[in-house]
């Protein structure tokens, strides 16, 4: 797998946490990993659910578009 292969499912699970309401930044490298940092908003309405509703936002985006993809990658390396 090559590494445009895994920015591709990079970017399609950042645009997945994009859709589900989060502004993750762009995609970069860090000591030779992609990745994307997202943050929550601290001002919500209510606070407890949205601690509960962000990682499951990300995690379900991570599984839907990367998490087979970063394995193989990984894997390959």
């Amino acid at each position: 797998m090559s590494d445009t292969e895994y920015e591709q499912a990079l970017t399609a699970e950042r645009d997945c946490v994009t859709a589900a309401g989060y502004e993750p930044s762009d995609l970069s490298w860090d000591d030779g990993r992609p990745g994307f940092p997202v943050t929550a908003d601290e001002d919500e309405a209510d606070p407890d659910a949205a601690d509960e509703a962000f990682p499951a936002a990300t995690d379900r985006c991570r599984d839907e578009h990367g998490t087979l993809v970063a394995t193989v990658w990984a894997a390959e390396d």
